[in-house]
């Protein structure tokens, strides 16, 4: 069945489910997967997606009435899509940056718009070791005109974590640097890292660890943009022991006091956590999200064929659900986007107020 992408705009209470749909992208896009969302500056909404071998972003800017047609970003031979591989995408304080993985070559590339989505730069490859990319999971993360990105890097064909930083809003990148490195020889093989930047330019990473046999996970923070990174901190006081890889590697939001906030699956529970405490979200959920706008926390999963989101804020926790998976949460102010995959083959690709 082919997979649509929708968007879930919540732009005033979340329990008002009575607004309108809006499409994201016309039909004839079906079969687009992955969808990640970014908010500009000036409150502009940009929707990253990959449909077979092309990376598509479709922009709703503050002066238009709903989302325009989709740019192309790039053509990449085998794009690497599918179970939270895909492109990845940021709003600089002046430009797009938008990342994905060749699968043809393992290496990582980014492109960069300067016009709101319209037109895009032929793209940088980040990974400065040939190939070392190639698993295809990875994270991006921006802060005023600093991109950083993490990947799965295999340079050394163990699996490690790896980023680079962008100083020029994802134009040109540093020299490849180590975040971690399991004393075990890998961390989690098919799990997606997460970046976020603090207010303050902090730089947070969090990852699946491979580590005594456990699948749990860690979190790192960087002070000077990625040159040290702090010990390897594990979150949750519970463990996962799996020899396995569950491909589902959380996610990351940083407070406006600077502390971070994780969501991640352990078994087939969602939790979230900020230091090694932890709070059961759903017991049964996966691939969770979150964002942190204002005052107020969002969460979503995925249970079953639906998608659970739920706003946390000091009149207490409100839930809703929608059919689809793979969501995807970005927050300005006080308000939030959520995108996912619908699978509904006769939807059109949809945004939708509440």
């Amino acid at each position: 069945m082919r997979t649509f992408v929708a968007a879930l705009a919540l732009l005033t209470a979340i329990a008002d489910s009575s607004r309108a749909q809006v499409p994201v992208v016309p039909k004839s896009f079906g079969g687009a997967k992955q969808p990640q969302v970014a908010v500009g500056p000036n409150r502009n909404v940009f929707v990253a997606f990959g449909k077979g071998d092309s990376i598509y972003v479709s922009a709703w800017t503050n002066t238009a009435m709903g989302f325009k047609e989709p740019s192309l970003v790039a053509k990449v031979p085998k794009l690497s899509l599918g179970m939270r591989r895909g492109p990845r995408i940021v709003a600089t304080s002046h430009s797009l940056a938008v990342s994905a993985v060749s699968h043809e070559d393992g290496n990582l590339y980014c492109w960069v718009s300067d016009d709101v989505g319209t037109r895009w730069n032929k793209g940088a490859r980040v990974n400065d070791e040939a190939g070392a990319a190639r698993e295809g999971l990875h994270a991006m993360a921006a802060h005023g005109d600093t991109v950083a990105i993490a990947w799965l890097d295999l340079r050394t064909k163990m699996t490690d974590l790896r980023g680079a930083i962008s100083k020029d809003g994802g134009v040109t990148w540093s020299k490849n640097f180590l975040i971690y490195r399991s004393p075990d020889g890998h961390i989690c093989e098919c799990c997606h890292p997460s970046l976020a930047f603090g207010p303050d330019g902090k730089l947070f990473a969090m990852w699946r660890n491979c580590l005594n046999g456990s699948r749990d996970m860690y979190l790192a923070v960087s002070d000077d943009g990625g040159k040290i990174f702090s010990a390897a901190q594990k979150l949750g006081s519970g463990t996962w022991t799996l020899n396995a890889c569950p491909m589902d590697g959380g996610a990351l939001a940083i407070r406006d006091d600077g502390s971070p906030y994780a969501v991640w699956r352990r078994s087939k529970a969602v939790f979230s956590s900020s230091t090694n405490s932890e709070t059961l979200l759903e017991p049964e959920g996966s691939q969770p999200c979150v964002a942190v706008a204002g005052v107020s926390i969002f969460t979503a999963w995925q249970h079953g064929g639906e998608i659970i989101i739920r706003k946390a804020h000091a009149e207490g926790p409100v839930s809703l659900s929608v059919p689809g998976k793979y969501p995807a949460l970005a927050a300005f102010g006080s308000e939030v986007i959520v995108v996912w995959e619908t699978g509904d083959d006769s939807a059109p690709v949809l945004a939708k107020k509440l």
